[in-house]
């Protein structure tokens, strides 16, 4: 399957991007306000890693476009329709470049002299939920329209809770708020201080979890009802 979905080059040149979004963003986050080298999650998560992962998934797509049948044994195919199997490896895809950059970038610091954060398990665990939301926010638009739709939705989705006001972004993107508020920072890149700490509502398990529930479901019924009506053609 890795062999029909995926080109090494493109998982290379995402990786690559991923670190380089990361270094980046370390570098304007200290030269505009003196953030440290954490400051570079900020602009990641916020920025470029939206970007990054829907130019990932939609050149995957444009790789398989011409080759939904045929590529895989036939056996496969009696389990998981394409469109399936294709929901899966977004997934498996996102996750792995976003953890791989992540851990580049903290693998720099140590090297700086920096050091690595402590709470790193903590930042990992909502890379991987973030990354899962993304790929079915990305997979659902897809059952509904097409890939090329699905890009541009998910990146207004995606983008579109930076602009909310007030205490509404942590709560558009749990994932995002809770990753930034374990590093200590805002969503400007700037440190949080202990008094705007102690004043941010604490995002909570259920609205971690609920957002994952709700994409899922969301997925496998329309999954579903598409599988039904190409059936009854």
């Amino acid at each position: 399957m890795v062999a029909y979905y995926w080109n090494t080059w493109y998982f290379l040149a995402a990786v690559f991007g991923a670190v380089s979004s990361l270094l980046l963003g370390a570098w304007i986050s200290s030269a505009a306000n003196g953030t440290p080298i954490t400051g570079g999650y900020c602009v990641y998560f916020t920025a470029t890693q939206p970007l990054i992962c829907l130019s990932l998934l939609f050149a995957c797509d444009a790789r398989v476009a011409k080759a939904h049948y045929g590529g895989l044994p036939r056996h496969v195919y009696s389990a998981w329709t394409p469109c399936s199997l294709r929901a899966v490896f977004r997934a498996l895809i996102l996750t792995s470049v976003n953890l791989i950059g992540v851990l580049c970038f903290d693998a720099i610091m140590v090297l700086t002299g920096t050091g690595m954060h402590p709470h790193l398990a903590a930042v990992l665990c909502f890379v991987v939920l973030q990354s899962l939301a993304t790929s079915l926010i990305y997979s659902i638009v897809e059952i509904a329209a097409d890939p090329r739709t699905a890009g541009i939705v998910s990146a207004i989705l995606c983008y579109a809770w930076i602009l909310l006001p007030g205490d509404l972004p942590d709560y558009a993107t749990p994932y995002v708020a809770n990753a930034l508020r374990t590093v200590g920072l805002n969503l400007n890149g700037t440190v949080m201080s202990p008094a705007e700490a102690a004043s941010r509502a604490s995002v909570g398990p259920v609205m971690v979890v609920v957002p994952i529930v709700v994409l899922l479901v969301a997925y496998v019924l329309l999954s579903r009802f598409r599988r039904e009506g190409v059936e009854r053609k």
